[in-house]
């Protein structure tokens, strides 16, 4: 189960006052805390939708290793393609 949400909540190891942050937080059965996914973006009101960040992976309020990370990508890649707008993520991505 995820919930997602966008708008300016902070971001991990950011120092930005104002940043754009599409925030979603996943869990399931036998984990002891959610899964944190960010990615900051650039909304529709500055021209074209696009995501200016690669994802960070957050659990226990720490991003996690590329070790981790590596793992449990393809899950979130499986997630993003389950959205009914997920085969644009590769587009929006950053360049």
């Amino acid at each position: 189960m995820g919930v997602c949400k966008g708008g300016t909540p902070s971001l991990l190891g950011s120092d930005s006052s104002k940043l754009d942050v599409l925030s979603v937080t996943a869990w399931s059965n036998g984990l002891d805390e959610p899964v944190i996914l960010q990615q900051c973006f650039s909304p529709i009101a500055k021209g074209t939708f696009r995501l200016l960040d690669p994802i960070k992976i957050v659990v226990h309020g720490v991003e996690c290793s590329d070790e981790i990370k590596a793992k449990i990508m393809p899950i979130v890649l499986s997630g993003i393609n389950q959205h009914p707008r997920g085969e644009n993520w590769v587009r929006w991505q950053p360049n």
